[in-house]
């Protein structure tokens, strides 16, 4: 069973519309619209305050002129707050809000997608668009905006997270982090960059509890059904007080077996697992391997997000770093990797640009011809025009740059003669963080 998804309807005018509408765009209108997204018990839009939230129709407007159930979701309140924490940084950051180029029902769409794979209606979308072409409609603008609601903003930290989806553990090297850069700090920029990303949240041990109880009674085959006594030791193995002993590891990875769909706590688990390495021998170092690498997938993109997180940690790991250390093992993961992008998920794409700035980081350590080509030509040729969310821009230049300077002259040769100064110079136009690595890179290609 799993979660509620709605979407609140209000008429940001409250009926004025139906009688502006033939002058707005020359037809009857029924509203402009405000939506919302309602889930796990509360209301979630876009303001200018950002992503913020209040009780279901809980806002000045009052109650919504129409529900449109969505469906339900399988995605639990954790993950869900971690993919609101990174939305509200960067994509819908409250100095963002446009109330007729971007705003809460472009919030509503995406997060709808998010949460069960469909958007909001195409008509609410489409209308902005038609009031702005026209006179009137640009001349009522102002006095809209002021109808907007508001609500209680999502703190910056929202969720588990400390450093986990924003970033660089302890930050990065040469004065640069994942949050904002003062100018100061952005004029230190300089290659190469040696610390890993880590994705370090705690394990919500409550809701993964319900989610494997839920699961598990779904299984109807003997084989993958966990007893009362397996289901303990899972959850002894996410508090961190049953060992990692073959025994216990072959009942964890059991729920392998489960539907796509039901197996994101164990790879959460896994994830988590692999900060502090507590795996018994190199076999299950290499079978959680083998799983993280099974779900680089586009069947399941929350899956796929975990999986590129487990690997950003496995890569960060000295303990554990050794499985992909050598070009055949980087090889599959470059190329999936970047396989997956573009993507409409926001977190699954800083987390596969994550997986490949650690394999940069690694390859310092331990440079190759062929995995700093493979890496090189693939940030520069497919995953770099295919982002959309700056941190991830800003994480494919920090590899990028890792490359040029620590890799072999061939790899700068090799980028030089691909004129790839000249698609790094677009983004020197993005934020001072972007802006900055993108002149370094393009003064070491000498483009």
């Amino acid at each position: 069973m799993g979660f509620k998804v709605q979407v609140y309807i209000y008429d940001l005018t409250q009926g004025m519309a139906r009688t502006m509408g033939p002058a707005l765009i020359g037809r009857p209108l029924d509203g402009v619209w405000h939506t919302a997204v309602v889930v796990y018990g509360k209301e979630y839009f876009f303001g200018g305050g950002g992503i913020e939230y209040c009780n279901p129709g809980g806002t000045m407007m009052g109650q919504p002129l129409k529900i449109e159930d969505l469906g339900e979701t399988q995605i639990t309140e954790d993950l869900f707050q971690d993919y609101l924490r990174t939305q509200s940084q960067d994509r819908f950051r409250g100095d963002r809000y446009d109330l007729f180029r971007h705003n809460c029902n472009n919030f509503s769409h995406e997060t709808a997608q998010f949460l069960v794979g469909k958007g909001i209606p195409q008509h609410i979308l489409d209308l902005p668009n038609e009031i702005l072409s026209t006179p009137m409609g640009q001349m009522l603008a102002p006095m809209i905006q002021q109808m907007t609601p508001s609500g209680t903003s999502l703190p910056s930290n929202i969720g588990s997270g400390n450093s986990a989806a924003n970033g660089l553990a302890n930050g990065a090297a040469g004065g640069f982090s994942t949050a904002p850069n003062t100018q100061k700090e952005v004029q230190k920029t300089s290659f190469p960059f040696k610390d890993f990303i880590t994705f370090d949240q705690p394990l919500k041990v409550d809701g993964l509890s319900k989610k494997l109880e839920e699961f598990n009674n779904a299984q109807k085959n003997d084989d993958t059904k966990l007893t009362d006594s397996e289901v303990k030791v899972v959850l002894g193995i996410a508090k961190g007080l049953v060992r990692l002993s073959d025994e216990n590891f072959n009942i964890l990875t059991k729920v392998k077996k489960w539907e796509k769909s039901q197996i994101f706590p164990l790879l959460d688990i896994l994830r988590s697992k692999c900060l502090k390495p507590s795996f018994d021998n190199s076999e299950q170092i290499k079978e959680v391997l083998r799983l993280f690498e099974s779900n680089l997938t586009p069947e399941s993109q929350v899956n796929a997000m975990l999986a590129a997180r487990g690997l950003s940690n496995v890569l960060s790991n000295p303990k554990l770093q050794h499985v992909l250390s050598e070009f055949e093992a980087q090889e599959k993961i470059i190329c999936t990797a970047s396989a997956l992008l573009p993507t409409s998920h926001q977190n699954l794409e800083i987390s596969l640009v994550s997986v490949l700035y650690n394999i940069s980081v690694l390859q310092i350590q331990k440079a190759n011809l062929e995995g700093s080509v493979l890496l090189a030509s693939s940030i520069a040729t497919q995953v770099l025009p295919s982002l959309t969310q700056d941190e991830a821009i800003y994480r494919s230049l920090m590899a990028l740059g890792n490359i040029i300077v620590t890799g072999p002259a061939e790899v700068k040769e090799f980028l030089q003669s691909m004129e790839i100064g000249s698609l790094v110079k677009k983004y020197t136009k993005k934020e001072e963080k972007i802006a900055s690595c993108s002149k370094e890179i393009i003064k070491l290609l000498g483009a």
